[in-house]
């Protein structure tokens, strides 16, 4: 198996995870605020997000050389709280068939990269961390697509069993 497939299929296997974790939380539970910072509708509405956005920046590092990537300026921060927001209004089974949307999206960039693409570089820029940081398509994908998701794939499973905030 190469680089390039293992790769996506752990990516498939992150997102899978988190659609099945989606679909096994409680109705009631679905848009209400739990002990995190956001309801499972507003973690699931961030996937919804991120996963494209993650893969047109890898796009743009097999396309570019050495681009700033990431959410760089207040801008790009405030497009994700609107989507975040936007999304949270679905209906769980609006938001599932978004989710498996932007998935297959992100899933076909991964999946179209040859080996060669895997080592190409950008300047990872964020709001949170501030400092420039350079990665490589394969460690974009390690962190921002599947690490991210298996981080909210825990999220959305602690919110199936505790309780709501109050």
């Amino acid at each position: 198996m190469s680089t390039v497939e293992r790769m996506a299929e752990e990516l498939a296997t992150a997102q899978l995870a988190l659609q099945a974790a989606v679909e096994n939380i409680p109705g009631d539970r679905y848009g209400l605020q739990h002990g995190e910072d956001w309801s499972p509708a507003q973690v699931v509405a961030h996937a919804i997000e991120f996963q494209p956005f993650w893969a047109r920046q890898i796009q743009r590092m097999v396309e570019e050389r050495n681009p700033t990537i990431g959410r760089v300026d207040e801008a790009a921060r405030q497009e994700r709280v609107i989507a975040v927001k936007r999304g949270a209004l679905l209906t769980r089974a609006q938001a599932l068939l978004e989710l498996r949307r932007s998935a297959h999206e992100a899933l076909e960039q991964v999946r179209a990269l040859s080996p060669d693409q895997l080592s190409r570089k950008g300047v990872l820029v964020t709001l949170d961390t501030g400092a420039p940081q350079e990665r490589t398509v394969e460690q974009l994908i390690a962190s921002v697509l599947s690490g991210h998701l298996k981080e909210h794939t825990e999220q959305v499973q602690r919110m199936s069993k505790g309780p709501p905030r109050a």
